[in-house]
Protein backbone atom coordinates (compact mmCIF):
# COMPACT_ATOMS: atom_id res chain seq x y z
CA UNK A 1 0.00 0.00 0.00
CA UNK A 2 2.80 2.41 0.87
CA UNK A 3 4.56 1.76 -2.44
CA UNK A 4 1.43 2.69 -4.38
CA UNK A 5 1.01 5.82 -2.29
CA UNK A 6 4.63 6.83 -2.92
CA UNK A 7 4.28 6.21 -6.66
CA UNK A 8 1.10 8.30 -6.75
CA UNK A 9 2.83 11.13 -4.87
CA UNK A 10 5.78 10.99 -7.28
CA UNK A 11 3.39 11.27 -10.23
CA UNK A 12 1.80 14.35 -8.68
CA UNK A 13 5.24 15.88 -8.16
CA UNK A 14 6.16 15.22 -11.81
CA UNK A 15 3.37 17.60 -12.82
CA UNK A 16 5.04 20.51 -11.00
CA UNK A 17 7.55 22.87 -12.57
CA UNK A 18 11.19 22.65 -11.58
CA UNK A 19 10.87 25.92 -9.67
CA UNK A 20 7.92 24.50 -7.71
CA UNK A 21 9.90 21.35 -6.91
CA UNK A 22 12.81 23.46 -5.70
CA UNK A 23 10.43 25.51 -3.57
CA UNK A 24 9.10 22.37 -1.89
CA UNK A 25 12.57 20.90 -1.47
CA UNK A 26 14.28 23.95 0.04
CA UNK A 27 11.26 25.65 1.64
CA UNK A 28 13.33 28.83 1.41
CA UNK A 29 12.74 31.34 -1.41
CA UNK A 30 16.31 32.66 -1.11
CA UNK A 31 17.75 29.21 -1.81
CA UNK A 32 15.39 28.70 -4.75
CA UNK A 33 16.47 32.06 -6.16
CA UNK A 34 20.11 31.11 -5.73
CA UNK A 35 19.66 27.81 -7.61
CA UNK A 36 17.64 29.43 -10.39
CA UNK A 37 19.91 32.49 -10.67
CA UNK A 38 20.84 33.11 -14.28
CA UNK A 39 17.96 31.09 -15.71
CA UNK A 40 15.55 33.58 -17.29
CA UNK A 41 12.73 31.29 -18.35
CA UNK A 42 11.75 27.64 -18.73
CA UNK A 43 13.50 27.31 -22.11
CA UNK A 44 16.79 28.49 -20.61
CA UNK A 45 16.31 26.19 -17.65
CA UNK A 46 15.80 23.17 -19.91
CA UNK A 47 18.91 24.02 -21.91
CA UNK A 48 21.16 24.51 -18.88
CA UNK A 49 22.07 22.81 -15.69
CA UNK A 50 21.29 23.32 -12.02
CA UNK A 51 23.51 23.01 -8.97
CA UNK A 52 21.79 21.37 -6.03
CA UNK A 53 23.71 20.69 -2.83
CA UNK A 54 26.94 21.46 -4.67
CA UNK A 55 26.29 18.98 -7.49
CA UNK A 56 25.83 20.29 -11.03
CA UNK A 57 23.25 18.26 -12.95
CA UNK A 58 20.96 18.51 -15.93
CA UNK A 59 17.48 19.89 -15.38
CA UNK A 60 15.93 16.42 -15.84
CA UNK A 61 18.37 14.82 -13.39
CA UNK A 62 17.65 17.63 -10.93
CA UNK A 63 13.90 17.04 -11.27
CA UNK A 64 14.36 13.29 -10.69
CA UNK A 65 16.54 13.97 -7.64
CA UNK A 66 14.08 16.46 -6.16
CA UNK A 67 11.13 14.12 -6.68
CA UNK A 68 13.02 11.22 -5.08
CA UNK A 69 13.98 13.36 -2.08
CA UNK A 70 10.46 14.76 -1.61
CA UNK A 71 8.92 11.27 -1.72
CA UNK A 72 11.56 10.09 0.75
CA UNK A 73 10.70 12.98 3.12
CA UNK A 74 7.00 12.22 2.92
CA UNK A 75 7.59 8.55 3.80
CA UNK A 76 10.99 8.16 5.47
CA UNK A 77 10.45 4.42 6.13
CA UNK A 78 9.18 2.92 2.84
CA UNK A 79 8.99 -0.67 4.13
Amino acid sequence: MRLEKNKAYAEVLRQLSTAELLDRYYDDPKMVDRVLKGHGDAAELNAGSLTINGVKMSEQDARDYLIMQLVKRADPDPR
